[in-house]
């Protein structure tokens, strides 16, 4: 977080007293230290005690609180506490101003509390999702499907008119995984293929704050499986910016919707995902 979006969010401010303002500015300067000594120092202990100093002062409708609430449970989840990080997650989802971050990382917290395996990490999905979710549940988990070649993941999805949601995400539809703590990806690599409708895909890696980088589109047919390998180095930010190098969320985007005519049902077949 850079001074000058600390100065927005001060200047922001409704008028008031200049006791009220120094209080919020040194709000957002403590919770800069703090991902600082997390990101610089790599002492998840010494943010997490910036975090807490933060909250203390903080007014239950500030629209710093589920920031700093996400914050501080990244800071106990890299120290070994998922209970209390799934504690702080769950004030940030519950804020004023809810974090998302917080409420996807909640959702898969189960998979949290176990270990995740470390870069590079390989998905055959021979019987296992590799954590990989709905970001929208209501519209239906992906599921494992056999297949001539082994077991694949399966995506039901419905081509229709559509724009970016609430999350930022084009299309509305989108997977997602969550990383234990925060990656550093070079490379993700997989194979696609589509039931009935030339699709396109897009790739973004978010660093757990709304910041994050995306790849081009993917172009997936319908006649064949087709080999996918993107180089994170050539990812473009989005428009958040600020990207700090380290993804805790992995997400695969459906933007069919946006960039065709063709509208109905659509399956969208993933296999071989690789990330290192």
């Amino acid at each position: 977080m850079g001074r000058g979006l600390r100065a927005l969010a001060v200047s922001g401010l409704l008028l008031g007293s200049s006791v009220a303002r120094a209080g919020a500015e040194r709000s957002w300067e403590s919770l800069y230290d703090a991902r600082l000594a997390q990101a610089l120092d790599g002492t998840p202990a010494a943010a997490a005690i910036y975090c807490k100093d933060v909250l203390d002062d903080l007014q239950p409708t500030d629209p710093l609180l589920g920031r700093a609430w996400y914050f501080l449970g990244q800071a106990r989840a890299e120290q070994g506490d998922a209970q209390g990080a799934a504690d702080a997650w769950e004030q940030a989802a519950n804020a004023a101003i809810p974090s998302l971050p917080a409420r996807a990382l909640l959702a898969r917290f189960d998979e949290l509390g176990k270990p995740m395996e470390a870069l590079p990490r390989a998905c055959t999905f021979d019987d296992s999702l590799c954590g990989l979710h709905r970001v929208w549940t209501r519209k239906g988990e992906p599921v494992l499907l056999p297949s001539s070649e082994g077991r694949v993941l399966s995506w039901t999805t419905e081509v229709k008119a559509s724009s970016s949601d609430s999350r930022g995400i084009a299309g509305g539809d989108a997977l997602e995984a969550v990383f234990r703590a925060p990656a550093t990806v070079h490379t993700v690599s997989f194979r696609v293929r589509a039931s009935a409708i030339v699709s396109y895909l897009r790739v973004a890696l978010d660093d757990g704050t709304g910041a994050r980088v995306q790849s081009g589109v993917v172009n997936v047919p319908t006649d064949a499986w087709t080999e996918v390998e993107l180089p994170v180095d050539q990812f473009r930010p989005a428009e958040q910016g600020g990207w700090s190098g380290k993804a805790r969320l992995f997400r695969v985007e459906d933007l069919t919707g946006l960039l065709s005519e063709d509208r109905g049902p659509n399956e969208l077949w993933i296999d071989d995902l690789e990330l290192r």
